[in-house]
């Protein structure tokens, strides 16, 4: 088991003013004073030398520098919390204890739905988690609040916080959120626990085509909007599969305005898992599922485009994330941009692990389902899986951008390498190129409607100056994309 940092060392200040965690990858624009509280924290920690410094520095009483300084370790430190759409780091898993849901996505990347963790092996299934030196875990489905699981999926919170493993967020399509699996959350889980919500359409025909859960509720958000007054951080995510309107996508970014606590709203490309031809559609009920082919690695811009453009008109309270690449919240503070050189292309998720409901153990969700033999084994045939040191064994552990066609590209200082899953889903190959962030990128940097020179004239800039060959990037996201 790797030994956990300490604040101090997974901490640092870039740009004067851009404090980077190195294991949750969360990036904070400090203030003026927030700059001058991290140079006290710096040398002092938490001790009593950095009160004595605040109250003189600061001309306050010990109480005030007190509270204040309190306030800041707190915001610096995230620990095994999500911040937003961002996942915790390092010692951090993603459980699936079931495959089953009651939607019918073309987006879910599950080939099927059938499996779940036996009821007599979820103890010693946890039991794992805890010797993996495991701190906090992400929840998700299939559906954990349908009705075959609602009973199990609390039983689990109360095994986890037993073990004093934090449950950091909690994957749901929402369906099943009554008002009795309300008070039941608001009993079991801390309001730290963040909420990830699939919100791919809002009421109407095409809602019910992939969630027929809503057809049977009058008011399918209202247990939403219970968990945001209680002060639960919500991440709605928007899957792009070929189906949406631009103006109904727009709608559900309308929607998300009247929520206080929602804290991002995802809006990225489906990883193609299902689409086209081959193996992973010769399933006639999944074929009759789907809506149409692979879609275009570009299918995303005539999206943000539209949000950017609404961004401008009217911002959105909440960061929107586009792809894996552009944040509204980079747009106001671009020195949240820093270069990518070489690395692994997870970087953030580079030590994340996923527990499947068929037992397998994997990185991350969709890796298996794309690529099965990227396993390190079975729940249920080794009971070391977890020991101590899993994270060297990882399946995408010593991937390297030096080893990819990244290495040569002059988009890698902005893109880090990319995103296996597309890479894979797009038949580019583990090594390969992530198709969708390339032509995503290629947009930004020409920016060929002007939207980011005519409203984010310095975050444009900012990405020019990160790019050490600009006149090599392709004038073209189509043809960066791919012919397809």
């Amino acid at each position: 088991m790797m030994e956990a940092p300490t604040l101090a060392e997974r901490l640092s200040l870039t740009d004067g003013n851009v404090l980077t965690d190195s294991v949750s990858g969360r990036k904070l624009v400090l203030d003026p004073a927030g700059v001058a509280f991290y140079d006290v924290f710096t040398r002092h920690g938490t001790g009593p030398g950095a009160l004595r410094e605040l109250t003189t520095r600061f001309l306050v009483p010990p109480d005030r520098a007190a509270a204040d300084y309190a306030a800041f370790v707190d915001l610096i430190d995230q620990g095994q919390r999500c911040e937003g759409s961002i996942l915790p780091g390092a010692h951090h898993a993603v459980l699936e204890p079931t495959s089953a849901c009651n939607g019918q996505c073309p987006h879910c990347y599950h080939n099927e739905h059938g499996t779940r963790w036996p009821d007599d092996q979820f103890a010693r299934i946890l039991d794992q988690v805890e010797r993996g030196g495991i701190k906090s875990v992400s929840i998700t489905g299939g559906e954990v609040f349908s009705a075959h699981f609602t009973d199990k999926f609390f039983a689990l919170a109360e095994q986890l916080r037993e073990r004093g493993v934090a449950v950091a967020s909690v994957s749901t399509n929402a369906t099943f959120l009554t008002e009795d699996v309300r008070d039941k959350i608001l009993t079991a889980l801390p309001t730290t626990t963040v909420f990830r919500i699939s919100l791919d359409a809002l009421r109407g025909p095409l809602l019910d085509r992939i969630r027929p859960g809503y057809r049977h509720l009058s008011d399918p958000y209202a247990p939403i909007a219970d968990l945001d007054t209680a002060g639960y951080p919500l991440v709605c995510t928007t899957n792009l599969f070929g189906e949406q309107t631009v103006d109904g996508v727009l709608e559900i970014g309308e929607h998300l305005r009247r929520y206080t606590n929602l804290r991002a709203w995802n809006l990225r490309m489906a990883v193609p898992v299902h689409f086209g031809t081959g193996e992973r559609t010769d399933n006639p009920a999944r074929r009759r599922q789907l809506f149409g082919t692979r879609p275009h690695p570009t299918l995303g811009l005539r999206f943000y485009a539209a949000v950017l453009r609404e961004h401008a008109r009217a911002a959105y309270p909440y960061d929107v994330r586009m792809g894996n690449h552009l944040m509204t919240s980079a747009l106001r503070n671009p020195h949240v941009l820093t270069a990518k050189g070489d690395g692994h292309p997870c970087r953030e998720d580079a030590a994340l692990v996923t527990l499947k409901a068929s037992g397998q153990v994997t990185q991350c969700p969709i890796l298996t389902e794309l690529a099965p033999e990227l396993t390190m084994g079975s729940l249920h045939d080794d009971n070391d899986v977890l020991a101590p040191g899993y994270e060297d064994r990882l399946p995408l552990t010593g991937l390297h951008t030096t080893d990819m066609g990244c290495h040569t590209c002059p988009l890698l200082t902005l893109c880090g390498g990319g995103c296996r899953l597309y890479a894979l889903g797009y038949d580019q190959g583990l090594t390969g190129c992530d198709l969708p962030a390339r032509a995503l990128l290629t947009w930004m940097v020409t920016d060929p409607d002007r939207i980011l020179r005519d409203h984010w004239p310095a975050y444009h800039a900012r990405l020019l100056a990160l790019l050490p060959d600009v006149e090599r990037v392709p004038t073209d996201a189509s043809a960066a994309g791919g012919d397809r």
